[in-house]
């Protein structure tokens, strides 16, 4: 399994944020999600326990449709801002979370961070 560090996943996380949905409203997200979630930082969260990390973002959202869809986006920022071709279904990428899938999701997000040169191949 490939691994991440918390701080090239909280940059990866800022790039996704920012580029989807603005500075603004990044700021905002991250401000519900600490008041939610006070169990430490989402970077965290999302690949310690992804089932988890989908339960509180029900919770800031108050909607697992929102939720689901806020999720999603990061495969649009994948398709569009790291032009790759092979990403996951959102239907599949939502059930790595909701099957606690860490594996999948760390390679995944690896995978973005090399595509956005925050890591390097070995």
């Amino acid at each position: 399994m490939s691994s991440i560090n918390v701080e090239v996943l909280s940059l990866l996380i800022d790039f996704w944020l920012d580029s989807v949905f603005g500075p603004l409203y990044h700021l905002t997200f991250r401000i519900k999600f600490s008041l939610t979630y006070r169990g430490g930082g989402l970077e965290d969260l999302m690949i310690s326990n992804p089932k988890e990390f989908l339960n509180v973002l029900v919770n800031v959202f108050n909607s697992e449709v929102i939720a689901e869809s806020f999720l999603c986006t990061l495969i649009t920022y994948a398709k569009k801002y790291l032009n790759m071709d092979e990403v996951p279904t959102c239907d599949d990428f939502i059930g790595w979370f909701k099957s606690n899938n860490v594996e999948a999701i760390t390679n995944f997000m690896v995978e973005l961070a090399r595509r956005r040169g925050l890591i390097h191949s070995m």
